[in-house]
């Protein structure tokens, strides 16, 4: 388990309370947001950075143990084309807890955004997951606001039949009564009678019974055979 230091300063904000969509939704993946109160986005951990997106405004790192975390740096500020945004770090380059990794202009921000309010998103979200979310308001770079807990993918036990049992829906139960003998043969001869029983019971004709019956048996099935 990894821990995550805050990038920013300021309040966390729910992901669901995030004026976004795609990010309330948790489309691009699962974490939280803070609503910035500096200019500077520290690395959360220690890292390589992945990408840095073209228009300056997001990065993702990927950490020691192979998780992905996308910093993006408010709402719709993809429009602004790069404008207010100067990253300090380059593709494939290595970083630490504390390094700075961005810096930004939140007025500029603030009038020609949506909004100011920055995600930090575990984007391999089917093989990580953030647990124990922080509350309140964060410090950048001592806040542990989050940590990392690979998922588990076990696979549920298949259900393997053994052979040469009947496939009735109670065969365990008929197999262990009583007073059946051990011997296979009078099991056979026992099951047989009960399954045609119940077969002249379910027949919509019972004239048909005096002339025919349905026998079961394990070596060749359902066959029809003429009542003595």
């Amino acid at each position: 388990m990894e821990i995550l230091y805050s990038p920013l300063s300021g309040p966390v904000v729910p992901l669901q309370n995030v004026p976004d969509p795609v990010f309330a939704q948790g489309m691009a993946g699962d974490g939280l947001a803070i609503d910035p109160t500096d200019s500077r986005v520290l690395s959360p951990c220690s890292a390589r950075v992945k990408q840095v997106h073209r228009k300056r405004h997001a990065v993702t790192l990927a950490t020691d143990q192979g998780a992905e975390l996308f910093i993006h740096v408010g709402i719709e500020t993809v429009n602004l084309g790069g404008e207010g945004f100067e990253v300090r770090v380059s593709d494939e380059q290595r970083v630490q807890r504390g390094d700075v990794l961005m810096e930004f202009d939140p007025d500029l921000i603030v009038r020609k955004a949506k909004s100011l309010v920055t995600v930090i998103l575990v984007a391999n979200s089917d093989r990580f997951r953030p647990t124990n979310p922080f509350r309140g308001n964060a410090l950048a770079g001592k806040t542990p606001y989050s940590s990392l807990a690979p998922k588990s993918h076990r696979k549920p036990p298949r259900l393997r039949r053994k052979k040469g049992r009947c496939l009735m829906r109670n065969r365990r139960r008929l197999l262990s009564r009583p007073n059946m003998g051990s011997m296979p043969g009078l099991r056979l001869r026992w099951l047989t009678r009960l399954v045609v029983s119940r077969a002249q019971l379910r027949s919509p004709d019972p004239r048909a019974d005096r002339r025919t019956r349905r026998v079961w048996s394990p070596f060749s099935g359902w066959r029809l055979s003429r009542a003595t």
